[in-house]
């Protein structure tokens, strides 16, 4: 994660990943925690589902395209994160 944007005030958390895998298989890494859960794009590519444990959360996919994305719901606020390379 690049930027963290809620209630007016930007953060740039360092060590912050998503990682998407296939048969939607996900995994948050921040620091040195790790969370695995579920993700869903809706048809229409507008609205990204992720759900770890009991926990789901809808965003708004505002930009995506190969190097970045932008995501947003009210309870996280604005996210953007960047591609990193293996």
């Amino acid at each position: 994660m690049i930027k963290e944007t809620k209630n007016d005030i930007t953060k740039t958390p360092g060590s912050t990943y998503q990682v998407f895998m296939k048969n939607g298989i996900f995994q948050g890494i921040s620091g040195n925690k790790s969370r695995k859960g579920k993700w869903k794009l809706s048809n229409d590519n507008q609205e990204l589902t992720i759900k770890i444990c009991i926990i789901s959360i809808k965003f708004s996919v505002d930009y995506f395209d190969a190097k970045r994305r932008i995501t947003s719901s009210s309870e996280t606020g604005t996210l953007e994160y960047e591609k990193v390379e293996e």
